[in-house]
């Protein structure tokens, strides 16, 4: 299970201007189609480094092949298990994300551009999402990703505005 939901904190055009702190050590790149290609990587000395608060649109403007081949984030990081997981903050308005999810796919709209029923108003950049999961499996162990039935799932994610 997966929610999409897209954060502005009130900026009208790009989430560029936004600051992002987000307890993370490690990253998992993908390929130009946004699977992932290899194992973890660490964050540390990359534009994915968020373990201190910087501004998104750096890691966006950032020359690195990642960034470049998706048009922007849409990568799994790998929590480290300190709370809260990710700070959101705008000049006037933060958001607090929290889960139990040891996962969370920064995704910054790469793909929106103004059409389509429902996103004719959106473009890249326009909103991030924060999408709480369990990292993709690598090669074919999918033992940690398989539901199976009358197993029980529960995921929290939670959301605090302030």
């Amino acid at each position: 299970p997966v929610n999409h939901t897209f954060f502005t904190l009130g900026e009208k055009k790009t989430i560029n201007d936004l600051q992002l702190q987000m307890n993370a050590d490690y990253y998992i790149p993908v390929d130009e189609t946004g699977l992932p290609d290899r194992g973890m990587e660490k964050v540390d000395g990359t534009a994915f480094d968020f373990r201190k608060k910087k501004r998104v649109g750096d890691a966006l403007e950032a020359d690195d092949p990642q960034i470049k081949n998706r048009d922007g984030m849409d990568h799994p990081f790998i929590l480290d298990g300190n709370m809260p997981n990710a700070v959101l903050t705008s000049a006037k308005h933060k958001l607090t994300v929290t889960t139990n999810a040891p996962s969370l796919i920064l995704y910054t709209g790469n793909g929106f551009d103004h059409t389509g029923k429902y996103t004719a108003d959106f473009g890249p950049y326009c909103g991030i999402t924060f999408e709480a999961q369990v990292p993709p499996a690598e090669g074919d162990d999918l033992g940690r990703i398989t539901l199976l039935p009358g197993e029980k799932f529960k995921r929290t994610v939670d959301w605090k505005f302030e």
